[in-house]
């Protein structure tokens, strides 16, 4: 994880000026030479399961949901996108899940629960909780 740049792009952002985010290559497990422009918005959203991790990155953020959804829903996820999207083999999405995944998330990611301003519960299919953060931002740019 490149905190250091993660912080960096988002300070940027925050001041108004547009990055160049690298793009990651699931087939080499790293950065590929492709960057994307990303332009400075009245919102900066950031996403990721490890979004929450590292303090430094939590100090730039105005407000911190976690989107909790259950460890059945989560598994049968990435095993339907890494088989679909990146052509991995059942076998190797649940040997990885099990050898390194649940125990990250149990470490790393359950964790930052308690940073949460905002915990939605039954993931993306939360509409009531969509509907409170679409409120929130709406008057944050207004």
């Amino acid at each position: 994880f490149d905190t250091e740049l993660a912080c960096e792009h988002v300070a940027a952002l925050h001041r108004g000026e547009s990055i160049e985010t690298p793009v990651y290559d699931f087939t080499i497990y790293d950065r590929s030479k492709e960057t994307v422009t990303v332009e400075a918005a009245p919102i900066v959203l950031i996403e990721g399961i490890m979004a929450l991790v590292d303090e430094r990155l939590r100090r730039l953020m105005d407000l911190i949901v976690y989107v909790d959804v259950a460890a059945d829903v989560r598994v049968l996820r990435r095993l339907t996108r890494d088989v679909a999207e990146r052509g991995r083999s059942v076998v190797s999405v649940v040997s990885q899940y099990l050898e390194t995944v649940r125990a990250a998330h149990a470490a790393y990611v359950e964790p930052c629960r308690a940073y949460a301003d905002l915990i939605v519960p039954e993931g993306g299919d939360n509409v009531l909780a969509a509907e409170v953060i679409a409120a929130y931002l709406r008057t944050r740019v207004s």
